[in-house]
């Protein structure tokens, strides 16, 4: 029964600490064939960080559909979950990740109030580049929390990007200044 799954999952999420028995019951849940039962289960590994739930939250970022805006938030809050743990950004430069992780995980960083994050986010957008609307926001969570590293970097990277769009520029440098 979908109700006794979705309470399951919910049940486990406030258990603590989570055993990984239960953190596996949970990652199978985001498998689940209700999409309640996947909610559930991306809210219950958002409780409980671990830097093993990392691959299979990308797994489900990348297989849930785009008109699901409500799983798509909750996969995407137990990521930047895992991610305010101190060793999570250094497990993530090593952890051998695709484009497509990276950018998942590009994504959530703003919502990381950390100098690690601001690290990871500058080398993403030196290394992949994004559209122009979602710079603009890494350039601020950039500023917000980056160090002297990250401030060089980042002027370096709005002095070489759109030099003859003025308006482009502009936007910029309000983001940075604000940041």
């Amino acid at each position: 029964d979908r109700l006794v799954r979705v309470h399951a999952m919910r049940m486990l999420g406030e258990r603590e600490p989570l055993t990984e028995p239960a953190r596996g019951w949970a990652v199978a849940g985001l498998d689940d064939i209700d999409p309640f039962v996947r909610r559930a289960a991306a809210e219950t590994l958002g409780r409980h960080p671990r830097l093993e739930s990392i691959r299979p939250l990308l797994d489900a970022r990348h297989a849930t559909p785009a008109d699901d805006p409500q799983r798509v938030h909750a996969v995407r809050i137990a990521l930047r979950n895992q991610l305010l743990a101190p060793d999570a950004w250094q497990a993530v430069a090593g952890g051998g990740y695709s484009e497509d992780d990276l950018r998942s995980l590009a994504d959530v960083a703003p919502g990381v109030p950390a100098i690690e994050s601001a690290h990871f986010l500058l080398a993403h957008v030196v290394r992949f580049g994004e559209p122009r609307e979602r710079l603009l926001r890494y350039e601020h969570h950039i500023a917000r929390n980056g160090d002297e590293a990250t401030d060089a970097g980042l002027l370096d990277l709005a002095r070489g990007h759109a030099p003859d769009d003025l308006g482009f520029a502009l936007a910029q440098v309000r983001e940075i200044s604000q940041g």
